[in-house]
Parts: C-alpha cells; structure tokens; sequence
C-alpha cells in the first residue's frame, strides 16, 4: 500500500511540474506577450486578460491534481472589492486555491518570492506585493500600498496573519499588526477556511498527495464592530478554528 501511495504521489506530482513548465514557461509567454500588446491599448483590459488567465490556470492545478476543491459559502463572496481576504496558511497551494475559486486576489509576498523564475513578471503586473521581512522600511512601504490598493484601486486583497505557512496543520497564532490597514481604514475582511492543501503539498516536501480540499467562505465582517485590531484578529482566529474542526 505505501508503494502505491509513493507511486501516486510522484505520479501526480510529475503531471503538476510538467503542466506548470507547459502552462507557465510556453503557454504562459504567449500569454505575457498578449498582456504586453494589449498593455499598449487599455491598461485596465490587460490586467483583467490576465487575471482570467490566472483563475484558469489555478482550477487546472487542483483539477489535474485529482484534488477535487469543495467550496463552502460562495454566497457570502461580495461581488466587488474593496475586501480582505483573512484565511489559514496551509500550504504553497493555498494562493492558486484562493484565485481559482474566489476571486483573483493581490497578494503580499515575501521579495525572494518575486524573484521565482517564470512566474515573477506575473506577480509584478498582477500588483502582488513584496515586502522584506528584515527590512522594517519595507514594511512600512508595504503598508502604505496595501492601503492604497484598497482605498484608492478597490482592490481585493488576501492576507495569511500567521505569516508563514503551518508545520502541522493547525491554525498558528496570527502576527500583531497584520489586519492593521484593514482595521484602521474599516475595509470589509471577508475570512476563510482552507482544509486539505497541507495534506496536498506539505512544507519542504516537494510530493503532492492528491486529496480533497475544503474551502470554507465565512460570513464578511465589518472592522468597526470591533473594539480593537488584537480584538479583531483574535476573533477571526477563534472562528477559522472552530469552522476547520468541524469540516
């Protein structure tokens, strides 16, 4: 049985490094030169060429993968942003999930991250977010365009307060000052619940297990009904852990 495990889970993880070579380096550099011509016309009608291209090529991961995703509460996604997106960090898998089925999001990554072959000129034109953790200028920085991306651009956001993906699974504590933008500008958080990429794809493993995975939309939260940021994170920390029990 073990054998067959193994034998699966290289299997699978064969077909995700090949069709992401396919996708990102060749269909990926047709798409960026399409991008760039259309770039030339209408700014705003490339970003959304390209964030199409982004929510399809997330589905296919999971679908290829055989990891059938089970979205819970697509109701409770709002139509239009400003919003932030609050979730659990589970897995490298947790950002193609978040784009494929509820919205195709900014996201703040650490700068070694748009560094990565490939991909890096998609973070960039996407508007994702670098920030340096061991620069406090930079984060500073990050701040300010986070809160500029969603006062000015209305823009869709998703943040992992825990900051680092998880070692075994649970919910880790969430970092002082993550939900500080959203809090004090009073942005909508809209939190989820991610079950199952920690089992797909573990921390500093390169195998893919396929499996199910759980999505859970939770009900949009609005800052001012609450009387602090720590008040605040606690509680959306308290209610992805409840709702992750019960999946």
């Amino acid at each position: 049985m073990k054998f067959i495990h193994f034998f699966n889970s290289l299997f699978f993880t064969l077909v995700f490094f090949v069709g992401f070579l396919f996708y990102v380096g060749i269909y990926g550099e047709i798409v960026y030169l399409i991008y760039l011509i259309k770039l030339k016309k209408n700014k705003k009608e490339a970003l959304e060429f390209l964030k199409k291209r982004a929510v399809v090529f997330s589905k296919a991961t999971f679908k290829f993968t055989n990891c059938p995703v089970n979205l819970i509460g697509k109701e409770n996604i709002p139509d239009n942003g400003p919003y932030v997106i609050v979730g659990n960090h589970q897995s490298l898998m947790d950002g193609p999930l978040v784009i494929g089925f509820i919205a195709p999001v900014i996201f703040i990554l650490k700068k070694q991250n748009m560094k990565v072959p490939f991909i890096s000129k998609f973070f960039k034109a996407l508007d994702f977010i670098p920030v340096d953790r061991d620069d406090p200028r930079s984060g500073a920085i990050t701040l300010r365009t986070f809160a500029k991306e969603l006062k000015v651009n209305k823009s869709i956001i998703s943040v992992f307060p825990e900051g680092t993906r998880t070692n075994n699974g649970e919910v880790g504590k969430f970092k002082e000052g993550s939900l500080s933008v959203p809090y004090k500008f009073n942005i909508q958080i809209l939190p989820i619940v991610i079950d199952g990429t920690f089992n797909m794809m573990k921390k500093n493993r390169l195998l893919l297990n396929p499996t199910k995975i759980n999505l859970k939309v939770l009900k949009p939260l609005q800052p001012k009904d609450f009387e602090s940021e720590k008040i605040l994170s606690d509680y959306i920390r308290d209610l992805i852990i409840k709702n992750k029990n019960n999946l």
